[in-house]
């Protein structure tokens, strides 16, 4: 390959791997000649314990121009990888567990990898065609090119957080693979038939029967049961176990059980356990008499879905009526372009959609008055018989005896034909762009309220992230009270985040004078909450309270059956806005739990150190090395001296410089050492022009200089904060101006 060649992929391995650490992942270089393809490049044992920084990825990608990246698995990543090396394995594990394989994919020379998030340590370990990779180990990734293959991405989607029970049921699969002599590797024998492959959940079920749940399934049923038929909740539960390929054994060993114990309404008539449980296995032998469906995305993958653009324009016009009778006919087998009848929608949407919907989806139309189910031109009149063909008529009919009775009576009036529009017809109608669909099934549209929900629930199970609660409530036509109990139903996780700032006395005119501010309010360091006003404020301060003054901001949403939270790396937040792709934001504190970040307008920290108001609490000391014995107090001195002075002459906003009480807590922090080191890189670096805020570049470079002396350089190693004090606080002065 020319030396161009190898240039343009070297870029475009370093853009990627700088991709990949916005994200999150830790990035190494990998070697690509076939003698030492997918070894690592550089010694890679400390990568595992932090990520690498872009200095490091622009000097192997660019200036040693390696072409080959891999992302290191485990805890720094917050990924695990299945590595499967055979696609029949493959296919033996969507069919096993077809919810795990719904996340990020990626193409391999021999077969697939699927991307996991995780929050858990979990051990790397080799199975009969698949391996787990986790600590201590690497995946090659897009768009690495190893000999004629290319890495490349098969489904382009946040990789799926796993919660414990997901975790157990992987674990379990690969044992399973392990021990069952009925599943042996591609290696040892040939590829299995379809009876074998059909025999995979039974065992699997047999190997491992404590951790074999179909996720959500006992949620799908308990939520549809709370808020309508437990018989309805069970046939729909039933019918997803069955489409899903999960054996009738199973499905009655975890739906029996829980349709005895789910407790009736009052106005139902009272049952025996022993009822209910032969209710409910008659439920599910009907169900398991018929074949099962082909899923969406597989057997269905022709049917073509109403883009979620148009299903958000007809919640908002209050047409979700529209909604369930165009999804339901395009599942039923009707086609765009098709023209059906009210007899034939009502004969397809039995026991889905009422005939109420029906007639005001016939009914619904645009802002600007046109229909969105056309009605199509009236069939001709039929042909009037002329006097022979009567005659002939007659003659037949006193041949035969009785005449044959009309499928229709001649005075009734032919019914109506409508026309099912395309997607490009209702996008033009209702002046939206088609940019995706999100798949739904017959169970999303019982109701009006079901379907909302399934298209609440696929945003965010497809884009978790963070989203405006108004937003989200005005894309479903609902408010916002609705939408909660729309998460609380799903069930999705919520998580409230705020933008904090520390209150001092100096910095008192940053809380707004505006009352009533909605979302706004001060907090002290018991975590009790006041009004957020300046007079309480300075009662607080007077009073020698910590006060923080936070500002409610856009919540976290993901999807899960288990509380599992979303593994957002500390510093970064996945920003998750319509139209814009995921992207790491700022890093602000959050009030909820440690993890959730605030946009990038979050207020600035600001650090105050309070007294302590109880004395019988015992203070926690400074940290740092002011307590070593034996410190040169005269050198101390005149570091203290040099560091006020440059760090005030190399100033640009005097608002900026550094007091002599804070440079003396800077040198009691991190040491005489330390300190001198970050005073030389800051003279440095200001000598080339690329230093803008002197005081808080050497608090930083005292900071990582006082990590090199003492080995701290693992990433999350406690490291002495620098907690500098207010000019009302400063024991020091400045000297006056002669």
């Amino acid at each position: 390959m020319s030396n161009t060649g190898n240039s343009n992929r070297s870029l475009t391995a370093y853009q990627a791997a700088l991709g990949y650490l916005c994200n999150g992942f830790g990035v190494i270089p990998v070697h690509t000649d076939p003698e030492r393809a997918k070894v690592a490049a550089v010694p890679w044992a400390i990568y595992q314990q932090r990520r690498a920084i872009p200095d490091e990825l622009h000097t192997w990608f660019v200036e040693q121009g390696y072409t080959g990246l891999a992302i290191v698995t485990g805890v720094v990543s917050g990924l695990i990888v299945l590595d499967f090396d055979d696609r029949k394995w493959f296919d033996h594990f969507r069919q096993v567990c077809p919810d795990l394989a719904s996340t990020s994919m990626v193409r391999t020379r021999r077969g697939v990898h699927l991307y996991f998030r995780t929050v858990q340590t979990v051990p790397s370990r080799k199975g009969p065609g698949i391996d787990l990779k986790a600590e201590g180990g690497y995946v090659v990734a897009p768009p690495t090119k190893i000999g004629r293959h290319t890495y490349t991405v098969i489904r382009n989607e946040p990789p799926k957080s796993l919660s414990a029970t997901d975790l157990s049921r992987i674990q379990a699969f690969i044992s399973a693979l392990a021990t069952s002599p009925a599943v042996a590797s591609p290696a040892s024998q040939e590829p299995a038939s379809t009876g074998e492959i059909a025999t995979a959940p039974e065992i699997f079920r047999s190997a491992h029967p404590a951790v074999f749940r179909p996720s959500g399934l006992a949620t799908q049923y308990r939520s549809a049961a709370a808020h309508g038929s437990r018989n309805e909740a069970l046939f729909a539960a039933a019918r997803r176990a069955r489409d899903s390929g999960f054996p009738a054994q199973i499905a009655r060993e975890l739906l029996v059980p829980l349709h005895v114990n789910q407790p009736t309404r009052s106005s139902h008539r009272p049952e025996t356990p022993h009822q209910r449980r032969r209710e409910a296995l008659a439920t599910l032998a009907s169900v398991y008499a018929r074949p099962p469906r082909p899923s969406v995305g597989q057997g269905r993958a022709e049917v073509q879905q109403l883009p979620n653009a148009v299903r958000e324009q007809l919640f908002q016009m209050g047409c979700t009526h529209t909604v369930r009778v165009i999804e339901g006919l395009r599942l039923a087998g009707f086609r765009p372009g098709q023209t059906v009848t009210y007899a034939q929608m009502r004969a397809a949407l039995a026991g889905q959609v009422g005939q109420w919907s029906i007639r005001a989806a016939l009914q619904a139309t645009t802002t600007t008055g046109e229909a969105l189910l056309e009605p199509c031109p009236p069939c001709p009149p039929p042909k009037q018989a002329t006097a022979d063909e009567l005659q002939a008529n007659r003659l037949t009919i006193h041949a035969n005896g009785s005449p044959e009775k009309p499928t229709r009576s001649p005075r009734h009036r032919p019914p109506t034909h409508y026309g099912l529009p395309s997607n490009a017809d209702l996008c033009r109608k209702l002046g939206v762009l088609d940019a995706g669909s999100d798949p739904l099934t017959e169970e999303d549209l019982v109701s009006a309220r079901q379907t909302r929900m399934a298209a609440h629930r696929e945003l965010i199970r497809r884009r978790p992230g963070r989203y405006p609660r108004r937003w989200l409530a005005q894309r479903l036509g609902v408010d916002t009270d609705t939408l909660d109990t729309y998460n609380r139903d799903i069930p999705i996780q919520v998580r409230h985040c705020y933008a904090e700032k520390t209150i001092a006395w100096y910095n008192l005119s940053d809380i707004p004078l505006a009352l009533d501010l909605p979302g706004t309010f001060l907090e002290d360091e018991t975590g009790k909450r006041y009004p957020a006003k300046r007079e309480i404020a300075r009662k607080l301060l007077a009073w020698k309270h910590t006060v923080v003054y936070k500002q409610q901001d856009v919540n976290a949403y993901w999807y899960a059956d288990a509380e599992v939270s979303p593994p957002i790396q500390p510093g970064q937040a996945l920003r998750a806005v319509p139209g814009e792709a995921f992207r790491p934001r700022d890093r602000v504190s959050a009030a909820s739990a440690p993890g959730c970040a605030s946009p990038a307008r979050a207020l600035p920290q600001t650090n105050l150190t309070i007294r302590n108001r109880f004395p019988d609490r015992p203070r926690q000391p400074q940290p740092g090395p002011c307590s070593e014995p034996g410190r040169d107090r005269a050198a101390e001195a005149r570091l203290v001296e040099k560091v006020y002075r440059t760090v005030k002459r190399l100033r640009v906003d005097p608002a900026q410089g550094l007091s002599q009480a804070n440079a003396q807590r800077l040198v009691d922090t991190y040491g005489v050492a330390a300190v001198e080191q970050g005073l030389k890189q800051l003279k440095w670096y200001a000598g080339k022009g690329r230093v803008q805020r002197p005081a808080g570049f050497l608090i930083t470079a005292a900071r990582i200089a006082w990590r090199e002396q003492t080995k701290q350089t693992e990433p999350g190693a406690p490291a002495p904060p620098f907690r500098g004090v207010s000019p009302l606080e400063s024991p020091v002065r400045k000297p006056p101006v002669r």
